[in-house]
């Protein structure tokens, strides 16, 4: 790593070489699901190694700066470690990915569940803003002018081809400011929603054939009415009914009497579920495929890049948590979700 705190790469072949491998095996297997969940989960796995490996075998410079004690300094050395290795493999892949994709005219779209808030729109607005810096098209509305010379790629050739490769430090990048906003509230929106529809799911099939007194066969009712036209608005209140719904699966037997599980239907004690406690729910972690979940502890975890907090709350001067690598990785999450990729054996629509 270079003093001033961005990545050097001795020698960048292996790491441009690899890039390359996975967007290509991205791109080729784009029309083929179960595949490209296989070359996606294959890449989560071999970036867990790939830093685990820098952990142990890079080095590191001095940090310029105060800590609290040598382990606080550890930690951040991890965090800085976790960010560049972040930008410079997954980013890459993702972003150069979806460029393609773009270009291609053949961008994924999802089709969220309508709520009081549209959560299509917001996606919507976060893609069109990605795909606006991808293809660094001016905004249209200019606020301030913007010196061309600022907005600066990292372009690298390799073997005739040029990636564009943002490590995180060195240039300032252009950023996607509203989807870097944006995509972390719908990740875990998106999460939370089909993390309870597998609860929901399996109430609704736990209850046929069972003789529902007339309170109860109103609710169960109320939801086969929902699954069937997509709609997710209730009335009332929302806890309620998810405690409703858990105390009748629990008492047809619909499902055994679990805490975690609750919690993700009903929330812990008085708490709407967030993103945090999504994470740490056993019952979600048992829902998640292996390879997503790491990615995610990655990107939310306090401990590791915090991303949401950071961007939210603006808590970071040392990283560049708005980079497009990390719009990059959270479009492709938000996708993900909704292709089923990330809940294992979800059923629900």
């Amino acid at each position: 790593m270079n003093p001033h705190g961005s990545i050097f790469l001795n020698n960048p072949a292996p790491a441009i070489a690899y890039v390359e491998k996975k967007i290509d095996a991205l791109f080729k297997t784009r029309a083929d699901h179960e595949a490209q969940r296989y070359v996606k989960c294959q890449i989560f796995s071999e970036f867990k190694a790939i830093y685990e490996y820098d952990l142990e075998n890079a080095i590191f410079p001095e940090p310029f700066g105060t800590f609290a004690s040598e382990e606080a300094k550890v930690e951040f050395d991890k965090q800085k470690m976790l960010y560049e290795d972040f930008q410079l493999y997954l980013g890459n892949i993702f972003v150069n990915y979806h460029n393609q994709l773009a270009k291609a005219n053949i961008f994924p779209t999802i089709e969220a569940f309508p709520f009081v808030i549209d959560y299509n729109e917001l996606f919507d607005t976060a893609i069109a803003e990605y795909i606006r810096v991808l293809f660094r098209i001016p905004h249209p509305v200019q606020i301030r002018r913007k010196d061309e010379a600022d907005l600066v790629y990292s372009a690298v050739e390799y073997e005739g081809k040029k990636l564009n490769l943002p490590t995180g430090g060195g240039h300032r990048q252009p950023h996607a400011c509203a989807a870097s906003f944006i995509l972390p509230s719908l990740i875990e929106h998106s999460l939370l929603i089909y993390l309870e529809n597998t609860v929901i799911a399996q109430w609704l099939n736990g209850m046929v054939g069972k003789s529902l007194d007339p309170d109860e066969d109103i609710l169960y009712r109320r939801f086969l009415c929902m699954k069937k036209v997509g709609h997710g608005v209730m009335e009332g209140d929302r806890k309620r009914a998810m405690e409703r719904i858990w105390n009748m699966g629990v008492k047809y037997d619909a499902f055994s009497n679990d805490r975690s599980m609750k919690e993700m239907l009903c929330g812990r004690d008085s708490n709407h579920n967030t993103l945090g406690a999504i994470l740490k729910s056993a019952y979600a972690r048992s829902c998640i495929r292996p390879e997503y979940l790491q990615i995610l502890d990655y990107m939310f975890d306090k401990k590791m890049l915090n991303l949401r907090n950071n961007i939210a709350h603006g808590i970071s001067t040392t990283f560049d948590y708005l980079s497009l690598g990390f719009v990059g990785v959270m479009v492709q999450m938000i996708w993900d979700i909704g292709a089923n990729d990330v809940i294992m054996g979800y059923e629900f629509r």
